[in-house]
């Protein structure tokens, strides 16, 4: 949404569900010269989810008796 930077200066509060939702786009006689976005919000940290998954592809390739070597190819060319 493109609004007059005046006509929001003005009244904020107006405008603070919309810049929430969607952000906005300030202009000042006719150009426009800012762009004000909402904070995303952070994403759940999956660090240890990833580490575990990891974990355990490593730990099969290991029961399969595959090296780094033989899974990047195994990866790579598929298996027959």
């Amino acid at each position: 949404m493109i609004l007059d930077a005046k006509e929001v200066i003005s009244d904020v509060d107006k405008y603070m569900e919309i810049i929430e939702k969607e952000g906005i786009i300030l202009q000042k006689d006719g150009k426009k010269i800012a762009k004000i976005v909402p904070i995303r919000k952070r994403r759940r940290d999956n660090t240890e989810e990833v580490l575990k998954a990891i974990k355990e592809l490593t730990g099969i390739a290991k029961e399969l008796n595959m090296d780094a070597d033989a899974v990047r190819e195994e990866r790579i060319l598929g298996s027959d």
